[in-house]
């Protein structure tokens, strides 16, 4: 078996997480679900939005082995709510199918970065993993 663990992305990883977001949209509307479809989602998060993020430490992979099976993105704030809570943003999250309710590295802790440390699920600030 693999390792499974959550990782940071880089640069060189945005085609990766642009596929993993649309093999979801297209299983999104193979069910007949259009939240990301209807929306031009990567017109909206387009490669350059991706490569932005990164550069602010908050897009994470998950990882089976070298596999990149899930994207999240965590942010600060969210010009859509208050902001007034210690807490993270979830977006951008997207697992492969073949990993759906199975043993996520999504729910595994995600590693530190100086700005950013974060527990799992949780995902509340923390001083400590």
């Amino acid at each position: 078996m693999m390792s499974k663990e959550m990782r940071q992305a880089v640069l060189e990883d945005v085609p990766t997480i642009l596929a993993l977001l649309q093999k979801r949209i297209d299983w999104m509307d193979e069910k007949g679900l259009y939240q990301w479809n209807k929306t031009a989602y990567l017109t909206v998060y387009p490669a350059e939005y991706f490569a932005e993020r990164i550069g602010e430490n908050s897009v994470f992979l998950a990882m089976d082995g070298d596999k990149a099976i899930g994207v999240i993105a965590l942010f600060d704030v969210d010009p859509r709510w208050d902001n007034d809570k210690d807490a993270y943003y979830v977006h951008h999250l997207s697992l492969i199918r073949d990993w759906d309710g199975k043993s996520s590295p999504l729910r595994k802790p995600m590693p530190a970065t100086p700005e950013k440390k974060c527990c799992g699920w949780i995902l509340r600030k923390s001083t400590t993993i």
